[in-house]
């Protein structure tokens, strides 16, 4: 009788049914012990899995977790193909792999696309600032980010403006004292003010131009 397939838990946990649902909304999970327990051989069998699975568009963010634990450096291209579907993921997986082969030009064509939704630019801008380091990022990608303060789109502003302060280390006035935040945190928050009406670009220039004043007092310290 031969023994079992070890790539089958593979299969199971990363191409298996997800509560999609539960998966955007709490944040998608994989089981990285089956991984763990691949060898090096079906290792690459399953790098080519998951892949083939992003590639034909069959397969939830759980694949692209999966490649990013494996640091496979052959996945990069897909990886980059599907920023626009799994920006948050996608970013963390190249962050994972290695942060130097992020492609700028791929990354900047995205952020000035009047092509991709709020949702995905807002993720491109969380993935940003969560994954990488600014020393780790072309300068124009901070740059291009400080462009999304003036996004007409809320939810671009506000995550554009979280990614530069995290970016470059900027105080966040609304953080409270890390457990609440109350109302009297937030008013303090000049550059939230200024971003938090929609239809008031002049507020959004602003909130640019204050930025990049603290900004360049942060990097000239």
């Amino acid at each position: 009788m031969p023994g079992p397939d070890p790539l089958e838990d593979f299969r199971r946990a990363f191409f298996g049914p997800y509560d999609h649902y539960l998966g955007w909304h709490g944040g998608y999970d994989a089981n990285f012990s089956v991984l763990d327990r691949l060898t090096p051989h079906h290792r690459l069998l399953a790098q080519a899995e998951l892949c083939q699975a992003l590639r034909a568009q069959t397969a939830d963010p759980r694949a692209v977790l999966g490649l990013g634990h494996l640091r496979s450096r052959a996945s990069l291209p897909v990886l980059h193909d599907n920023l626009m579907s799994f920006g948050i993921y996608a970013l963390g997986a190249i962050a994972s792999i290695d942060p130097a082969a992020l492609a700028t030009d791929r990354v900047l064509a995205l952020l000035s696309s009047n092509k991709l939704s709020e949702g995905q630019l807002y993720r491109l801008a969380i993935g940003l600032g969560t994954y990488f380091t600014r020393g780790q990022l072309d300068p124009r990608v901070p740059a291009q980010l400080l462009e999304l303060v003036a996004h007409q789109q809320y939810l671009v502003r506000y995550h554009a403006l979280a990614a530069l302060r995290r970016l470059y280390h900027l105080p966040d006035p609304a953080a409270g004292n890390g457990v609440t935040i109350t109302r009297a945190d937030i008013s303090r928050d000049t550059l939230f003010g200024y971003i938090s009406t929609n239809g008031r670009a002049a507020d959004f220039r602003r909130a640019q131009d204050l930025l990049q004043t603290q900004i360049q007092a942060a990097t000239s310290s």
